[in-house]
C-alpha cells in the first residue's frame, strides 16, 4: 500500500503519505504569535507519525 511509502513533494522528502491539513486552532497570542499550547499540539501530531 503506497500510503506508508515515502514521497517527494516540491523537493522535500516526506516519510509517508499521511498529511494533516491546515486548521485554525486559535492557539496563538492576540498578535498572532504561536503559544506553547500550539507547539505542543504540532509536536504530538509529529510523534504520531504524520508524514
Amino acid at each position: 500500500m503506497k500510503l506508508f511509502e515515502p514521497i517527494e513533494l516540491g523537493g522535500m522528502k516526506v516519510k509517508n503519505r499521511i498529511v494533516m491539513p491546515a486548521a485554525e486552532l486559535n492557539y496563538h497570542t492576540p498578535d498572532g504569535r504561536p503559544t506553547e499550547r500550539l507547539l505542543r499540539y504540532y509536536e504530538e501530531r509529529a510523534k504520531g507519525g504524520i508524514g
